[in-house]
């Protein structure tokens, strides 16, 4: 995925790292959520998951 593919999801590029907009945010947030629960529970503990999910939302 490029930056001039999805300027509405990705803020900028750098050696492989990308940081999301506001918008990016709240997709990956809903994949978590709808597609990822058990993975990411198991990952991070629920208190962790819980506030992650709230400052991408």
């Amino acid at each position: 995925m490029s930056i001039r593919e999805m300027p509405d999801i990705i803020r900028g590029e750098w050696l492989g790292e990308m940081w999301a907009t506001p918008l990016g945010n709240r997709i990956i947030a809903s994949f978590l959520r709808r597609k990822y629960w058990k993975e990411a529970e198991v990952m991070l503990v629920p208190v962790v998951l819980k506030n992650l999910l709230q400052r991408l939302s």
